[in-house]
């Protein structure tokens, strides 16, 4: 029969498993909400093979108890299943409209059964993650047979300081973040999840990254939070998430529109405020359906696409926004606009932004640590294209302020940004200067982060010396002008040129007075060209006093 066998076909391109378990081993397997597993070895193809943990696993006793007893892991259970049902109605839907009625449909439905969560209880230390487009092979508790899989799995290590630091609900909450990455994973398909250079690298809940990795992990804070009603990221001061904390800079001023959509934090709030306080009927249901039906690559299509499908709640949801952004979205600030001295250049939120990122990447890159040489290549082209993207944001900067348009305070804030840079350098050098020899990994990092924010130093000093010496900023916006700044420290790899020898001579002191042995020693030979008698005056300095 033709359309029997279209209806076969089609629903074996909608399985998520590549081949169903049977009998009744399969059934236990596949109708439990969690199914946590031990690893037992790897498969010709190179994927892991699993079995079903028991309690006499070790570490697995204490989490079988706090899995029977958490509420937030049921309920997290219970989403799970009912995203994938979203999913799989979309997907049908979809197929109805190549000919397939109503009552193939609700069979089909009926055949496409939830994954469980899986959940792998790891032997040794590391942190939680989820392997979020995970292939493996799991073994029944009663038999030989193995059974293919293709599905999230959250692998949590049980010597994890969330498990072993006796905080239950650090290690419920972490639990469930792991799951919302699965939960994302089910409602994007593999083939459409978003991508991020910062998959690898450390982060935090303030941590200001790009578009993609900021819904990724915003997303998994919020559902953590949500369902655990611990209001906050890991171990940072309690309720972070509804004091709207990570709306701050560290230093306590807010941060700029382009920052808060690239952090997680940020993130994690406006959906839980939107999910949990924000009065629009059905909240969890709809944030779901605009996940699953557009698959937003950023926060900002994420809103725009819920404002989009869901018309009636447009204004509620933009108030929400307005509120945690401290009137910078959706309140006639974020699309920039406007001159006069009190204006703000409409890119220097995108420029703060990718300071940060351009900092992580070449740190990332320079430190090389735990990366193959291929992860370590694909960190360095992003940190270049970041660099270069630094460079346009520099001028067109400097084409707004020159313009009238951001001048005054743009200005303010340039150079309070490259004081606090600088700041940040001479820090990192003191302690590097007390730091026993002993400890040359942990120098190596500090001499690794020296030299960058030495580079990001050098480039805004730059960038405001040259809008300084502007006519149009000398005569029209005197007010905001800073104290004279001192002299930026420059990277190892680009120190000044000195034109005289009493040029040279200072800024061969004020080398030394950062304790930058290789800046110093590189000004001490620029000292000895431009000096009349060409001698060391100095004497001689051999290896590097850390």
């Amino acid at each position: 029969m033709p359309f029997r066998q279209a209806l076969i076909t089609l629903l074996t391109l909608l399985l998520v498993v590549a081949i169903a378990p049977t009998g009744l081993e399969a059934y236990e397997l596949r109708t439990r909400d969690i199914v946590f597993l031990v690893r037992i070895g790897t498969n010709q193809d190179g994927t892991p093979a699993f079995r079903v943990a028991t309690s006499s696993d070790r570490g697995a006793d204490r989490i079988f108890r706090l899995a029977a007893s958490s509420s937030a892991l049921e309920k997290t259970a219970g989403y799970y299943r009912y995203v994938q049902q979203v999913k799989s109605r979309q997907l049908l839907e979809q197929a109805g409209r190549y000919g397939l009625n109503s009552r193939d449909r609700q069979t089909a439905t009926s055949l496409l059964e939830p994954d469980p969560m899986y959940i792998e209880i790891k032997q040794g230390g590391g942190g939680a993650f989820n392997d979020w487009k995970a292939r493996f092979t799991v073994r029944g508790s009663r038999g030989g047979s193995s059974y293919r899989v293709q599905s999230p799995r959250v692998v949590l290590p049980v010597l994890a300081s969330e498990v072993t630091g006796g905080d239950s609900k650090l290690l419920e909450q972490t639990l469930v973040h792991e799951v919302g990455h699965s939960i994302m994973s089910k409602a994007y398909g593999l083939r459409d999840l978003p991508d991020s250079p910062y998959l690898k690298l450390s982060h935090s809940g303030g941590s200001v990254t790009d578009k993609p990795f900021a819904v990724i992990e915003g997303w998994a804070e919020f559902i953590g939070a949500y369902y655990t009603n611990r209001l906050t990221i890991a171990k940072d001061p309690s309720n972070s998430i509804s004091n709207n904390l990570y709306s701050y800079n560290a230093n306590g001023t807010p941060k700029s529109a382009n920052e808060l959509l690239v952090t997680e934090g940020w993130v994690a709030t406006v959906l839980w405020q939107i999910a949990a306080r924000s009065g629009i009927q059905n909240a969890m249901e709809k944030l779901t359906k605009v996940m699953v039906e557009t698959k937003p690559r950023s926060f900002a299509k994420y809103l725009e696409d819920f404002q989009r499908m869901y018309p009636q709640d447009a204004s509620r949801l933009r108030q929400i926004v307005a509120g945690a952004s401290h009137g910078r979205i959706y309140s006639g600030s974020y699309n920039g606009g406007g001159g006069g001295n009190g204006a703000v250049s409409t890119y220097l939120g995108q420029y703060t932004a990718s300071v940060d990122r351009y900092m992580r990447l070449r740190y990332a890159y320079l430190s090389g640590n735990g990366y193959y040489a291929s992860e370590r290549n694909r960190i360095g082209r992003a940190a270049q294209e970041e660099s270069r993207k630094l460079s346009s944001l520099e001028s067109r900067i400097h084409r707004d302020v020159l313009s009238g348009r951001g001048s005054g305070e743009t200005m303010a804030s340039l150079q309070n940004m490259a004081r606090q840079y600088e700041q940040k350098y001479q820090d990192v050098r003191q302690r590097l200067s007390r730091m026993p020899r002993y400890s040359r990994r942990q120098a190596y990092g500090m001499e690794a982060e020296a030299q960058i924010l030495g580079e990001i130093v050098d480039r805004q000093y730059r960038l405001v010396r040259s809008l300084e010496q502007q006519p149009v900023y000398r005569t029209s916006h005197d007010r905001y002008r800073a104290p004279s700044a001192p002299s930026a420290p420059s990277a190892p790899s680009t120190p000044a040129a000195p034109v005289t020898d009493k040029d040279a001579y200072k800024n061969l002191v004020d080398r030394l007075k950062t304790g930058d042995v290789d800046s110093a020693r590189q000004a001490l030979e620029a000292y000895r060209e431009t000096s009349h008698d060409g001698h060391d005056h100095t004497g001689s300095h051999e290896g590097h006093n850390h």
